[in-house]
């Protein structure tokens, strides 16, 4: 298929999905409130760190390990899978302590969102391999966001009204059952017959564990740390500021969450590019690639921050906020579009960088950013709130691609706009 006609299905799937996700929290906040938003925000930030966690950066692997020919891919996804399933069960307990630390008992089954994320995570480069980036986006921009916002439809009209936090999470629960089914049904139909062979995914993991374990651990580390540039502020707000303010801070996120949609679909299209780039030497064009696609988020985000002034306020009313709440929300909306603009400026350092080796860096940059957005919200979230920790965000944000695009232009490397 045409790559123009590819990429602008996948930006259609985005747009779909974005607006399915963005009424799915709109109805949780209209449906229980601004602090029961609040909590499942933070519920879900955790459940996406632990899905990091137990993926294990197999997807990375994956894509970097793929051999080209009838048997090239004979028992490696059914070893990811697997090892994939093992961590959760590792992983679970870990992550009920955190939600139990953050008062989330009343909904702790979100968290077990985390076991179908790191299946989503991994299933995304077996998908990519083949050439299926069509399906991988029905699934992920249509599929994984209309299944939660149904349930949540179906929860709230037939199940008791009495109990909010339970009402919620067992509505969650079965859309993350029926998104394993979906998943499951997808790659088994998607992959060759020889995908599943149990003999060679054993072979698989015998000759390729050291290469599993230490490319994992850089991957991993590097996508936990990008998470948490951008969400570790949930947590602090929570703390500092209360589930209900923290709800308000989920509904500034959630708009932002559509550039980073738009984001993910360029990387996704360009992520095959780059790893063709790396494997041939052609550096070049890699800088070629980052700068058409850094250019055009760049205009997204200009388009982001003009909507969010002219109709920040609208938006916000569509969530049933509160009005003595409505100015600060729209002030921190304003602030973070202003962040991913920046950011994208700088570009795809964190993409280049976790496939030219130069990973150390990355890490040690993310590290800084997580700190500095820990400081920055412990000093401005308690007066100022959700201003204060859309702030640190956006700093935080644009120092690691800024970090990045600088030590990538010192080696020669273009990773944006310039």
């Amino acid at each position: 298929m045409n790559q123009k006609i590819q990429l602008a299905i996948v930006f259609a799937a985005k747009g779909i999905g974005a607006a399915l996700s963005v009424l799915t929290v709109a109805l949780i906040s209209r449906f229980y409130g601004l602090e029961v938003l609040g909590l499942y925000s933070l519920a879900l930030t955790i459940a996406n760190v632990g899905a990091l966690v137990s993926s294990w950066g197999l997807g990375t692997s994956y894509l970097m390990d793929y051999q080209v020919g009838p048997n090239g891919d004979s028992g490696r996804p059914l070893a990811m899978i697997v090892i994939s399933l093992l961590s959760c069960l590792a992983v679970f307990p870990l992550m009920l302590v955190v939600a139990k630390r953050f008062n989330l008992e009343e909904i702790s089954p979100v968290v077990a969102l985390f076991a179908v994320l790191s299946i989503f995570s991994v299933k995304t480069s077996f998908l990519l391999a083949k050439k299926k980036q069509i399906l991988n986006s029905l699934l992920d921009e249509i599929v994984r966001p209309a299944v939660p916002l149904i349930c949540v439809i179906v929860g709230y009209l037939f199940l008791s009204a009495t109990d909010k936090e339970n009402n919620l999470s067992v509505s969650l629960l079965a859309s993350y059952l029926l998104l394993a089914v979906a998943v499951g049904l997808a790659l088994k139909f998607s992959l060759l017959s020889n995908a599943w062979s149990i003999s060679n995914s054993i072979l698989y993991v015998r000759d390729r564990w050291r290469f599993l374990v230490k490319n994992g651990a850089a991957v991993t580390g590097s996508l936990v740390l990008v998470l948490l540039v951008a969400q570790v502020d949930r947590f602090l707000v929570r703390d500092l500021a209360g589930a209900e303010i923290l709800g308000l801070y989920a509904i500034a996120q959630t708009a932002t969450n559509i550039l980073t949609y738009v984001g993910q679909s360029i990387i996704l299209v360009a992520t095959p590019e780059i790893v063709r780039c790396v494997k041939l030497g052609r550096f070049e064009e890699i800088g070629e690639i980052c700068k058409k696609y850094s250019l055009f988020l760049l205009i997204v985000s200009g388009g982001g921050i003009f909507g969010a002034l002219l109709l920040g306020k609208y938006y916000f009313s569509l969530f049933g906020v509160k009005p003595e709440f409505m100015e600060q929300g729209v002030l921190a909306l304003v602030i973070l579009m202003v962040g991913q603009g920046l950011a994208a400026f700088f570009g795809f350092g964190i993409t280049v960088s976790t496939y030219v080796a130069r990973r150390k860096f990355l890490l040690g940059s993310q590290i800084l950013a997580v700190v500095v957005v820990i400081v920055l919200c412990v000093a401005l979230v308690p007066q100022w709130g959700v201003v204060g920790a859309a702030v640190a965000t956006s700093i935080g944000s644009v120092l690691v691609k800024a970090l990045l695009w600088y030590r990538h232009r010192c080696n020669g490397l273009r990773v944006g706009i310039v």
